[in-house]
C-alpha cells in the first residue's frame, strides 16, 4: 500500500470511533439550520405532491426552466417542488408560466438566506415538504435524468426499486458542453431538452477518476472535463434520487445524514446518470458572482480555476482529441460509467 492509501485508511477508521458523539452534534447543528430556514421561507404557489415528486434549488434558472421542467414531465414526475434562491432574472415567473402549460402541480417558494451557510438546510426544506414514502429525485436546474436505453416512463425504473426493497439510487453527472466557445453560447430561454441535447452534444471522460468506497458498492467518479481543462476533481456521483423515509437531511449535497433514527440507505444495483448542462450561455458570466460571494465548495476554488483559464484565453473550448459525441445510454454502460446488474438487465428486458 501507498503512504496515501495508509493515511486514508487510518483517517476512515479514526472518523468511524468518534461517530458515535459526532453525529448527534451535526445532527443538530442541521435541525438548528433547518429552522432557521423555515422562518425565512415564504410561499409563492402550492400544489398537492404525489410520487415521484422532483425537487431543486435554484437561482438565475430562467433560460433552462423551459427544457427542464418538460424533461421531466416527460419522463413521468408530475409533481415539482422548487425554491429561488435570491434570482435575479425572471425564474419564479418562467416556472409559473411553465407550469401551467405543461399542466404539471408547481409549488414554488422563495428564500433569501445565504446560500454558503444554508445550502443543505433549503434542500432540507425540500425534502420536507415531500410526503413520506414518495420517491423523489433532486435536480439542480442544468441536471437532465437519462433512463436506460428503451425505457420512457420513471414508473418502470421505480416498480424494480419497489420490487426488490431498495430506496436510493446513485447516479452520476455527465458534462455535456457545445464545440463552441463559452462566451458565444446562444442563449437557451426558449428551448426545449430536444435543443440542448442537440446543441450540447459533447463529453469528456478520458480523465475520470474513479474509486469503490468498499467491497460491492459501485464506482465514484471525480474529475472528467473539469479536471482534464481546469485541474479541478469534483466529485461527479450523487445518491438524491431516494424514497422518502421520515425526516431525512443532507449530509452534503451529494450524500444523506445517517443517524440513530435514520437507518443506512439500500443503494440499487445499478446506477443511472444526468446530462449536466453546467457549460451554458450564464455560465461563464455567473462564474464572477460566484467567486464575489465564495458560495460553492472549498470557496468557490473551482469556479477560481476556471474563470482564471477563460480570463486568460476568452475564447476558450472544451473540445479535445479524447471528446465524444453522446449517441445513447449504453454508449456510457460500455465504458462502465454507468452499471448495470444481471438482474437489473433482466427486468429491463422484460419492460420494453
Amino acid at each position: 500500500m501507498t503512504v496515501y492509501e495508509v493515511a486514508r485508511d487510518f483517517y476512515r477508521d479514526v472518523k468511524h470511533i468518534r461517530r458515535p458523539r459526532h453525529i448527534p452534534q451535526l445532527f443538530r447543528q442541521i435541525r438548528k439550520k433547518n429552522a432557521i430556514v423555515r422562518e425565512h421561507v415564504t410561499t409563492v404557489c402550492e400544489s398537492p405532491r404525489t410520487s415521484p415528486c422532483l425537487i431543486s434549488l435554484g437561482r438565475d434558472g430562467e433560460h433552462l426552466a423551459k427544457a427542464f421542467l418538460g424533461h421531466y414531465r416527460d419522463l413521468g414526475f408530475n409533481s415539482f417542488v422548487f425554491l429561488d434562491n435570491n434570482s435575479e432574472d425572471e425564474c419564479v415567473s418562467h416556472l409559473i408560466e411553465e407550469g401551467k402549460a405543461l399542466d404539471c402541480n408547481l409549488s414554488l417558494y422563495r428564500c433569501n438566506l445565504d446560500y454558503k451557510l444554508y445550502k443543505h438546510s433549503m434542500k432540507n426544506f425540500l425534502i420536507a415538504s415531500v410526503p413520506t414514502g414518495a420517491w423523489t429525485f433532486y435536480a439542480d436546474n442544468d441536471e437532465f435524468l437519462v433512463l436506460p436505453e428503451g425505457v420512457s416512463d420513471i414508473k418502470y425504473v421505480l416498480e424494480y426499486l419497489e420490487q426488490n426493497g431498495y430506496d436510493t439510487v446513485q447516479f452520476h453527472l455527465l458534462d455535456m458542453f457545445s464545440d463552441q466557445p463559452l462566451h458565444t453560447l446562444p442563449d437557451e430561454t426558449a428551448w426545449s431538452s430536444s435543443d440542448l441535447e442537440r446543441f450540447y452534444r459533447f463529453f469528456d471522460i478520458s480523465t475520470l477518476k474513479s474509486i469503490r468506497v468498499n467491497d460491492g458498492a459501485y464506482s465514484k467518479h471525480r474529475g472528467g472535463v473539469r479536471m482534464k481543462h481546469f485541474g479541478v476533481t469534483p466529485l461527479l456521483t450523487k445518491s438524491t434520487f431516494f424514497k422518502k423515509t421520515g425526516e431525512t437531511n443532507l449530509r452534503s449535497s451529494h450524500t444523506f445524514l445517517t443517524t440513530f433514527k435514520s437507518r443506512p440507505r439500500k443503494v440499487a444495483d445499478f446506477s443511472l446518470f444526468v446530462k449536466h448542462y453546467k457549460f451554458n450561455s450564464r455560465y461563464a458570466p455567473g462564474l464572477e458572482r460566484a467567486i464575489q460571494e465564495n458560495s460553492y465548495y472549498d470557496n468557490s476554488r473551482e469556479c477560481r480555476a476556471i474563470y482564471d483559464t477563460l480570463m486568460e484565453e476568452p475564447s476558450y473550448t472544451l473540445g479535445t482529441k479524447t471528446t465524444e459525441a453522446y449517441l445513447n445510454c449504453e454508449q456510457l454502460r460500455a465504458c462502465d460509467f454507468i452499471t448495470f446488474s444481471e438482474t437489473f438487465q433482466a427486468y429491463l428486458q422484460s419492460v420494453r
